[in-house]
């Protein structure tokens, strides 16, 4: 019911123009919101796939980076932390279970950053993960911010086009006015 009501707004007189100006705004911009939407699954993909590498799968194993696959609980680990071993007089570092098993559980984190909701469900632990945490945030700065230039001017082209044919139609009643009037005045009464 409530729903209805506010569909019902968008009916109103008062917000007929509003609402035709944004409608035309966007169609006219479909082909940089598909780029937007393009660009930001293939940033997506990529930067799921790179904190996969950093902070779960095997791959940057050889850099001394990467999860580890532990056998006995079947899932890779990364590294949260350090502790000094003062026996071993050595840095023991300290692994959990990394929440990024797969590329896509990475590409869900991605998908949260680069939206900005940032469940905080995922989050990196590791040095090379906080890098690609850090990459991702600008990319989705950057993508995000790209489309609101070319919908705003889009919105001002619109919106003058919107206010010129106002000004033709309102010229037009005027001289449709204009020349009833004249025409009435001219006509005499006593023939009608």
């Amino acid at each position: 019911v409530r729903l209805t009501r506010i569909l019902r707004a968008f009916k109103s007189p008062a917000l007929a123009e509003a609402v035709k100006v944004i409608t035309k705004t966007m169609q006219q911009s479909t082909q940089a919101l598909y780029i937007l939407a393009f660009n930001l699954m293939l940033g997506i993909v990529i930067f799921g796939s790179l904190m996969y590498m950093a902070e779960g799968g095997p791959e940057l194993n050889a850099f001394g980076i990467g999860g580890t696959w532990n056998p006995h609980t079947q899932v890779y680990e990364r590294i949260v932390g350090r502790n000094w071993d003062s026996e071993l007089q050595d840095w023991i570092y300290d692994k959990q279970k990394s929440p990024f098993q797969s590329i896509p559980h990475a590409c869900w984190w991605a998908m949260v950053t680069a939206s900005t909701v940032g469940y905080g469900d995922m989050f990196p632990t590791t040095p090379v993960g906080k890098l690609v945490g850090v990459a991702t945030m600008l990319f989705s700065l950057v993508i995000l911010a790209l489309p609101v230039g070319v919908i705003g001017g889009t919105f001002g082209t619109v919106w003058d086009e919107c206010d010129l044919e106002k000004k033709i139609q309102d010229q037009q009643t005027r001289c449709d006015l204009e020349f009833v009037t004249t025409e009435t005045s001219r006509l005499d009464p006593s023939v009608l």
